[in-house]
């Protein structure tokens, strides 16, 4: 594991002491502890960048943000996303699209509509996700062009655990994102 993470940046750390992961309003707060996160992770001088995007539910006026990565390299036209990072509360809510099912049914259908049919023929494309959930992250990994679903990471279930804390497991979530950028 790295012996270094986040948490080595004193304003990471701070913001994630100062969150309030269960206040409804707390969506863009973990919004910005995980930008501040990916930046430092997958930096732009490396041709790395990190944008949000905003979303909303048919006929709702509900807003939500997530974070997209992409890796510009050379002069290839519009480059895709490769993680995609879904940031909500862990707050109950009355709206039945509020929670980590169907934020994970969410995120697959997310990343069908960006990368549109799964089907492509002769070039798989794998792509990951996080749901940002609180303090908590559970991680998938998503393989366009085989018809698999949504796969969560199999240390969650190598550890028992459906999520990662952002303080308690920093070590093991900076290694999901050193393996992201590696493989992406």
């Amino acid at each position: 594991m790295s012996t270094s993470t986040y948490l080595s940046n004193n304003a990471v750390r701070q913001a994630i002491n100062q969150l309030n992961p269960n206040h409804p309003g707390r969506n863009t707060a973990i919004l910005g502890v995980w930008n501040s996160i990916l930046s430092t992770h997958f930096p732009t001088w490396q041709g790395y960048i990190v944008s949000p995007r905003e979303h909303g539910w048919y006929n709702e006026r509900d807003l939500w943000y997530d974070l997209q990565v992409q890796h510009v390299r050379g002069n290839a036209p519009n480059p895709q996303p490769f993680l995609v990072v879904i940031c909500r509360t862990a707050a109950s809510h009355a709206n039945a699209n509020e929670g980590l099912a169907e934020w994970t049914t969410h995120l697959e259908l997310y990343l069908d509509m960006i990368y549109g049919k799964r089907r492509r023929p002769g070039r798989q494309v794998r792509v990951y996700g996080i749901i940002a959930h609180g303090l908590g992250a559970t991680f998938f990994s998503y393989d366009i062009g085989d018809d698999m679903p949504l796969l969560i990471f199999r240390e969650h279930a190598m550890d028992e655990k459906e999520e990662f804390h952002l303080l308690q497991d920093h070590e093991m979530i900076q290694s999901f994102l050193e393996t992201i950028r590696v493989r992406h």
